[in-house]
């Protein structure tokens, strides 16, 4: 019975914690002053995973193309939207981090408008998929 409670507790705190978290990014995401701009180590650390993610979803749409995987990599390119969102709304202190934020952001548009082109060829037909050899077996040797 005492564990029911202490689940019940735990539970409760996550949805304040969560609570919190909503609150505290609405007012970061709201903000273009420099009174709601993240701080300078975290702004850093959303500009690198945003240079990992554009990477990455450069690679896995090429893949697609050349037909390597069967599916576009939908969920990984959402995480990419929310955080160039993200990255778009908050407050820059330094215009060098302006600087980083717009370029990174160009980076991401191009590389986006890349993208759809990409899924509209491969939907129309105009880029053809292949997934390596068909079916074709390798000559086996035989022991004489």
């Amino acid at each position: 019975m005492a564990e029911d409670w202490k689940r019940r507790r735990d539970r409760e705190d996550e949805a304040e914690q969560e609570e919190a978290l909503k609150k505290n990014s609405s007012q970061t995401l709201g903000s273009t002053s420099r009174e709601g701009a993240i701080p300078s180590e975290k702004f850093d650390e959303f500009i690198q995973r945003a240079e990992i993610l554009i990477d990455q979803l450069n690679n896995l749409y090429n893949m697609f193309a050349a037909g390597a995987e069967q599916l576009p990599p939908a969920e990984k390119r959402r995480q990419l939207d929310q955080l160039m969102v993200t990255l778009t709304y908050t407050g820059k202190p330094t215009p060098s981090m302006l600087f980083k934020c717009n370029s990174i952001v160009s980076r991401y548009t191009t590389y986006k408008e890349r993208w759809d082109r990409m899924l509209k060829d491969v939907e129309s037909g105009k880029i053809k998929r292949v997934a390596g050899p068909k079916n074709q077996r390798r000559p086996t040797r035989q022991s004489a």
